[in-house]
Protein backbone atom coordinates (compact mmCIF):
# COMPACT_ATOMS: atom_id res chain seq x y z
CA UNK A 1 0.00 0.00 0.00
CA UNK A 2 2.50 2.44 0.97
CA UNK A 3 4.74 1.82 -2.04
CA UNK A 4 1.42 1.98 -4.20
CA UNK A 5 1.23 5.77 -2.89
CA UNK A 6 5.32 6.71 -2.79
CA UNK A 7 4.61 5.39 -7.09
CA UNK A 8 1.41 7.94 -7.20
CA UNK A 9 3.72 10.39 -5.52
CA UNK A 10 6.12 10.25 -7.75
CA UNK A 11 3.73 10.23 -10.57
CA UNK A 12 2.35 13.38 -9.20
CA UNK A 13 5.90 15.00 -8.76
CA UNK A 14 6.98 14.04 -12.64
CA UNK A 15 3.57 15.45 -13.38
CA UNK A 16 4.33 18.67 -11.85
CA UNK A 17 8.03 19.01 -13.38
CA UNK A 18 6.54 18.27 -16.86
CA UNK A 19 3.75 20.63 -16.67
CA UNK A 20 6.24 23.50 -15.40
CA UNK A 21 8.45 22.38 -18.13
CA UNK A 22 5.65 22.87 -20.72
CA UNK A 23 4.29 26.15 -19.30
CA UNK A 24 8.20 27.39 -19.44
CA UNK A 25 8.92 26.20 -22.91
CA UNK A 26 5.04 26.70 -24.41
CA UNK A 27 4.21 29.93 -22.54
CA UNK A 28 0.70 27.96 -22.23
CA UNK A 29 -1.38 27.99 -19.10
CA UNK A 30 -1.85 24.12 -18.24
CA UNK A 31 -3.50 22.80 -15.53
CA UNK A 32 -2.18 19.68 -13.29
CA UNK A 33 -5.90 18.32 -13.98
CA UNK A 34 -5.41 18.48 -17.86
CA UNK A 35 -2.18 16.32 -17.74
CA UNK A 36 -3.95 13.23 -17.46
CA UNK A 37 -7.08 11.65 -19.66
CA UNK A 38 -10.32 11.64 -16.61
CA UNK A 39 -10.17 8.06 -16.85
CA UNK A 40 -6.25 7.59 -16.09
CA UNK A 41 -5.71 4.05 -14.97
CA UNK A 42 -2.88 3.31 -12.42
CA UNK A 43 0.04 1.37 -14.21
CA UNK A 44 -0.74 2.47 -17.57
CA UNK A 45 1.10 4.87 -19.79
CA UNK A 46 0.05 8.12 -21.30
CA UNK A 47 1.22 10.78 -23.67
CA UNK A 48 -0.22 14.37 -25.08
CA UNK A 49 0.69 14.25 -28.62
CA UNK A 50 0.10 17.77 -31.16
CA UNK A 51 -0.31 16.75 -34.54
CA UNK A 52 0.03 20.20 -36.78
CA UNK A 53 -2.74 20.74 -39.38
CA UNK A 54 -2.05 19.30 -42.81
CA UNK A 55 -2.69 21.26 -45.83
CA UNK A 56 -3.02 20.28 -49.08
CA UNK A 57 -3.56 22.81 -52.65
CA UNK A 58 -4.83 20.45 -55.53
CA UNK A 59 -6.14 21.91 -58.64
CA UNK A 60 -9.20 19.93 -60.11
CA UNK A 61 -10.15 20.58 -63.54
CA UNK A 62 -13.96 20.74 -63.72
CA UNK A 63 -16.43 20.09 -66.45
CA UNK A 64 -18.83 22.97 -67.04
CA UNK A 65 -20.68 22.14 -69.93
CA UNK A 66 -19.92 18.12 -71.86
CA UNK A 67 -18.74 18.10 -75.40
CA UNK A 68 -21.67 18.39 -77.60
CA UNK A 69 -21.79 18.15 -81.53
CA UNK A 70 -24.48 20.31 -83.45
CA UNK A 71 -25.31 19.23 -87.17
CA UNK A 72 -27.10 22.38 -89.19
CA UNK A 73 -28.62 21.57 -92.47
CA UNK A 74 -28.41 25.24 -94.74
CA UNK A 75 -30.34 25.00 -98.10
CA UNK A 76 -28.12 25.38 -100.90
CA UNK A 77 -27.95 28.78 -103.00
CA UNK A 78 -26.71 29.11 -106.66
CA UNK A 79 -25.68 32.16 -107.31
CA UNK A 80 -26.12 33.86 -111.29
Amino acid sequence: MQALQSQQTAQQLEAKVALQASNDANKVNVTEDQLFPPNAQLGHCYSRVLTPATFKTVTDRTLVKPESEKIEIVADYLQR
